[in-house]
Formats: structure tokens, C-alpha cells, sequence
């Protein structure tokens, strides 16, 4: 089964951003042999919580400064 992730772009406290397709995160994603959990879209966008749970991820992928300006681990 191939595996699913979503990337989060978070900076400073903003409205985080979740990675569609034709995206660098979307090029990572794809380049170590799994799918973008996020599909129809192109570009960043906002997510509702029930969109991103609805695109059951089996990973996140979040860079380290967004992981902070979100509040931690905890708070993903």
C-alpha cells in the first residue's frame, strides 16, 4: 500500500497551508515513492480539519520552524 502524507506550511503564526499538487512538497512527496494525501488542487491552500482528516494521512510532513509556530507537537 502506497503511503499517504500531507505537508503543512506554518510560519509565524499564519493560517497554515496544506501542499496540493504541482507543489515542491508535492515533487518531495512523490520523490521518495508516496502520494500527496491532499488531491484535486494545485497549489497551497487553507483546510478545514474535517478535509484533512478526511485525506486519512498515514505521515505529516512539517518543517521544524512550522512545527514551533504551530505550538509543537502536541498541538498538530
Amino acid at each position: 500500500m502506497q503511503q499517504k502524507i500531507i505537508f503543512i506550511l506554518s510560519h509565524n503564526g499564519t493560517v497554515p497551508l496544506f501542499a496540493g499538487q504541482r507543489t515542491a512538497a508535492d515533487s518531495i512527496i512523490s520523490t521518495v515513492g508516496a502520494k500527496n494525501a491532499l488531491q484535486g488542487f494545485n497549489g497551497y491552500l487553507p483546510l478545514s480539519q474535517e478535509a484533512i482528516i478526511a485525506s486519512q494521512p498515514n505521515w505529516i510532513l512539517i518543517t521544524l520552524e512550522g512545527l514551533c509556530s504551530l505550538g509543537g507537537i502536541e498541538k498538530v
